[in-house]
């Protein structure tokens, strides 16, 4: 039997048609993936990816940055139910739900494990 086997599973969906591309993980970890309304797109690493190291964007159709997955800026306080998906271009609301946070349509899961 071999030792335990760490991942990080990703899964995102959008329902805004202006998203078009979500990027996730830092460094030699980053992955770029395009994505359309209603489509769910995973990202899956071989390791624990920290939280504070997913850095989550959503870009529109001319690579500009539309969302970032995050804590809030600018603050001392935090909070886990902080951590989700902000706008770039505008103040918006978010509903928090479970373990996933939805935005104006777009929806994360993340998953940390280990796997036997």
């Amino acid at each position: 039997m071999q030792g335990n086997k760490q991942i990080t599973v990703i899964s995102v969906q959008t329902t805004d048609p202006n998203v078009k591309l979500i990027e996730a993980g830092s460094g030699p970890d980053k992955q770029r993936k395009p994505i359309d309304v209603n489509e769910t797109v995973i990202f899956s690493w071989d390791k624990v990816i920290p939280f504070n190291e997913i850095n989550a964007v959503a870009y529109n159709k001319n690579n500009v940055k539309v969302y970032e997955y995050r804590y809030p800026k600018n603050t001392t306080i935090i909070r886990t139910e902080d951590l989700r998906w902000y706008g770039m271009l505008q103040q918006i609301t978010v509903v928090r739900r479970s373990h996933s946070s939805i935005l104006l349509g777009i929806n994360i899961v993340i998953n940390l494990m280990e796997v036997l």
